[in-house]
């Protein structure tokens, strides 16, 4: 059985971070969308919520988003 693909807002959701951030954090490169739905919507997996996760907890840390990039790189 295939996991189930989260919509941006379902990420947001389960991350913390705000649907904008999500979009910010994917057009630097930083998390890519699984897939997009019938619909147009961004789908993310598992993985992709799990890199949301941890650029919020580097965030927190106080880590730039150039710093986070290149952890994850």
């Amino acid at each position: 059985m295939a996991e189930p693909l989260l919509t941006v807002s379902q990420v947001a959701a389960a991350t913390g971070l705000t649907a904008r951030a999500v979009r910010l954090y994917e057009s630097k490169g930083i998390v890519t969308p699984t897939g997009r739905g019938a619909n147009g919507y961004r789908l993310y997996d598992r993985e992709a919520l799990e890199r949301l996760r941890f650029v919020r907890q580097a965030r927190t840390l106080g880590l730039s988003l150039a710093s986070v990039a290149e952890v994850l790189a």
